[in-house]
């Protein structure tokens, strides 16, 4: 399962972060944007469903310190289209190994929701507590499963610097953090093997 698009971030004086998308060739054929959106943004297939991150119409979301785009998340299967039930700005969807559930990337946190969108865990919560300044927050990107579907690993993002912190999926506990400065990264076989730049991590 390899997502299609990476995302540029780039970071303003004030934290403003602007998203732009560029396609990675992988041969997938792009699902319809859905309706009432106006352009897709990225996606992730698994089997025969499809999870959707779309640009709705509307002015830009301000959260904090931050101006982000005004995207949903979407799960297709067949001719069905539904929207998940998380906020605005919502994007990076990615499918477990097993294609039972899916993680999503939100202003408030990682997200995790059943393939039916009848159950959702908040597995990360980054809005618990008020900046204290325009660097005082944690963006969400580029949510990644480690192949046994234990733990899923993300992309953080303060308006400074990007790092790399591993959860476990069960409880959100914390497994890992990476140093500042740590961009991407990806999993290698056996699950428990973080590569990350130059390094390579045994995550607990």
């Amino acid at each position: 399962m390899t997502p299609i698009y990476e995302h540029l971030v780039l970071l303003g004086a004030v934290g403003l972060s602007l998203w732009a998308t560029v396609p990675r060739a992988v041969g997938q054929e792009p699902p319809r944007v859905p309706p009432g959106a106006i352009r897709l943004v990225n996606f992730d297939r698994h089997g025969d469903a499809v999870a959707v991150c779309a640009e709705e119409p509307g002015p830009s979301i301000r959260v904090g310190a931050r101006t982000i785009a005004r995207t949903r998340v979407w799960i297709a299967s067949g001719d069905t289209m539904r929207q998940a039930a998380t906020e605005p700005g919502s994007c990076d969807p990615a499918w477990s190994p097993f294609g039972d559930v899916v993680a999503v990337a939100a202003p408030s946190g990682l997200w995790v929701l059943s393939r039916d969108l009848t159950t959702t865990t908040h597995l990360v919560n980054t809005s618990q507590r008020a900046p204290t300044n325009e660097f005082d927050y944690r963006a969400l990107s580029k949510p990644a499963w480690s192949p046994d579907g234990t733990r899923l690993g993300i992309l953080v993002s303060n308006g400074g610097t990007s790092w790399i912190e591993v959860v476990d999926v069960k409880t959100g506990e914390q497994r890992f953090k990476s140093p500042p400065e740590t961009y991407s990264f990806r999993w290698e076989t056996g699950s428990r093997l973080l590569r990350f730049g130059s390094s390579v991590k045994e995550i607990p």
